[in-house]
């Protein structure tokens, strides 16, 4: 498939604004590996993105479905979570991934957000259900989704027993690779969930997947399947005043 992704630009691939919500991809700038704490890429990406570094919140990713509503710098230790909403003016939230999909979602006229880390457990685990219901029950009526990069269906080779164990939660996410071997389309996995959390909490989702690419085809993307160890982009999403 194409890699959909433009030629990296630096501390920013992708970055663009609907409504009240800001959405953000990070292009050359490694945000780390799993560590909570990015170190002077924080300071530089809060510069760019124009809020203030303690306004720049990355959880503690644990391949789960915990989504927490944010308001604010943490009061302590940096919690344990694959997906964040915000709705507070000046706060960015994101999640890093190196070939899982950094989800965005907002409703730019109600002013919310979420970035939430979709992989192969997070499928299973329907993390992006919690992301919608949590986004529905604070008010958001309308969501723009946007597909971060991530590695696609025609590389993400997996073991059969592993694809037919997401297939059983999520029957789109079943695919074979460009060699025909067993894999996982985490897209089109993503996608439905999607309009099932959409139809169960009566709210609309527009998707938009232009920025979605592949991880691994892409050599300026950071991929974890082909380079390990790597470092991570991030998605994010800031609510504007």
């Amino acid at each position: 498939m194409s890699t959909g992704l433009a030629p990296s630009t630096g501390v920013l691939r992708h970055d663009a604004t609907t409504g009240r919500v800001r959405y953000a991809v990070t292009g050359d700038l490694d945000l780390g590996d799993t560590a909570p704490d990015p170190g002077p890429a924080r300071g530089v990406l809060a510069r760019v993105l124009g809020v203030a570094v303690d306004q720049l919140l990355l959880p503690r990713q644990v391949h789960g479905a915990d989504v927490l509503v944010v308001e604010g710098p943490w009061p302590g230790e940096v919690p344990s979570a694959d997906g964040l909403v915000v709705t507070a003016p000046g706060t960015a939230v994101g999640v890093r991934a190196a070939d899982c999909m950094p989800l965005l979602l907002g409703d730019g006229r109600r002013g919310l957000a979420a970035a939430v880390h979709v992989g192969r457990a997070g499928l299973q685990s329907d993390v992006v259900a919690v992301a919608v219901d949590r986004l529905a029950r604070l008010g958001a009526t309308s969501l723009l989704a946007r597909f971060g990069p991530t590695v696609c269906g025609s590389c993400y080779e997996v073991p059969e027993a592993m694809r037919d164990e997401v297939a059983l939660r999520v029957p789109a996410a079943a695919a074979t690779t460009r060699d025909g071997t067993p894999s996982i389309d985490i897209p089109a996995g993503v996608r439905v969930q999607l309009s099932a959390a959409a139809s169960a909490c009566g709210v609309r989702v527009e998707i938009d997947d232009s920025w979605v690419g592949c991880t691994i085809e892409d050599p300026s993307a950071f991929s974890h399947r082909r380079d390990a160890p790597t470092g991570r982009h991030a998605g994010l999403v800031v609510v504007l005043p």
